[in-house]
């Protein structure tokens, strides 16, 4: 059965933690000039992209899924553009190169731990 719908929301385009402001006890979004409407999975690999250094997005997730549940299709969505990572551009100098590869393969090692944990289905045991 092909699963035809496809959800769109309000997407923020810009979230991380500089962007979010606590007024008593609720969060609030702020710096909403690249707002769009697109697919609901958009926000969340935008939030993992900019904040995968700091936050360990594993009990963040489980937090995301326990409040706005995502079709099988969408959940295998988010974690296939989690799984390309940003292309490396080496046009800077040796020292900011060396900066970003490091921080590529910090991205690469914690989202291949992310994604093995919610894709358990999909994997199959070396022969």
């Amino acid at each position: 059965k092909k699963d035809l719908k496809v959800r769109k929301c309000l997407l923020h385009q810009n979230l991380k933690i500089s962007n979010l402001n606590q007024i008593n006890d609720n969060l609030y979004l702020t710096n909403w000039d690249n707002y769009k409407e697109d697919l609901v999975i958009y926000d969340f690999i935008n939030f993992y992209k900019n904040e995968y250094k700091t936050i360990e997005m594993t009990s963040l997730f489980d937090l995301y899924l326990s409040k706005y549940q995502l079709t099988n299709t969408e959940q295998l969505m988010l974690l296939s553009k989690l799984a390309i990572p940003d292309k490396v551009l080496f046009n800077k100098t040796n020292y900011e190169n060396t900066v970003n590869i490091k921080y590529l393969t910090i991205y690469v090692e914690k989202t291949l731990l992310f994604i093995s944990k919610y894709d358990k289905k999909n994997q199959k045991p070396n022969n």
